[in-house]
């Protein structure tokens, strides 16, 4: 099951120059284009500023303050790999993957991966900044984490195994 809830911090790729991205290019990726009633795919994409200042903006005007863009076909996808653009205030439940290692590479912006204990104590905290050097971290399955954003148009590039799971019950601190 899939909850509402996030499908609001999915990108809504509808409208705008998404749909009319063409290439030739040998590389192929696949970009799935959410339509009422359709899929459509297209041949790559570029990563660009122009697309991170849009989902951020996206994720400025969401409630939760966080936007998602897929780059991967569906949520069945053996890979699921996404842009994940984060602004501070956003909140993050302290959780965990059971099934999946998690990896983060920051695209902009500053933020700290905390681990936790079952409690939802914090046991280490990594700050990902790529002015410093810092440009990712490899969390793995079943360790408790949460992040939190330090600076405004925070963009992370996210991958984990797919088909998509929610997170159980049991697999958040309340």
């Amino acid at each position: 099951a899939f909850s509402p809830g996030l499908l609001a911090d999915n990108f809504d790729r509808r409208y705008g120059f998404f749909a009319k991205i063409r290439s030739p290019c040998l590389f192929f990726c696949k970009v799935s284009l959410s339509l009422p009633g359709l899929i459509q795919t297209i041949d790559s994409m570029i990563l660009d500023d122009k697309l991170l200042d849009e989902v951020t903006a996206r994720a400025k005007t969401s409630e939760r303050l966080r936007m998602n863009f897929n780059l991967h076909d569906s949520l069945d996808a053996k890979a699921q790999r996404l842009l994940n653009a984060l602004e501070p205030g956003t909140v993050l439940p302290v959780h965990r993957h059971p099934h999946t290692d998690e990896t983060y590479v920051i695209l902009r912006g500053r933020f700290d991966v905390i681990f936790c204990d079952e409690h939802g104590r914090q046991t280490q905290r990594f700050a990902l900044d790529p002015l410093k050097g810092v440009y990712g971290i490899h969390v793995p399955k079943g360790q408790w984490h949460t992040l939190e954003v330090l600076e405004s148009g925070t963009v992370l590039f996210e991958v984990k195994d797919g088909p998509y799971a929610p997170l159980a019950p049991e697999d958040m601190v309340r």
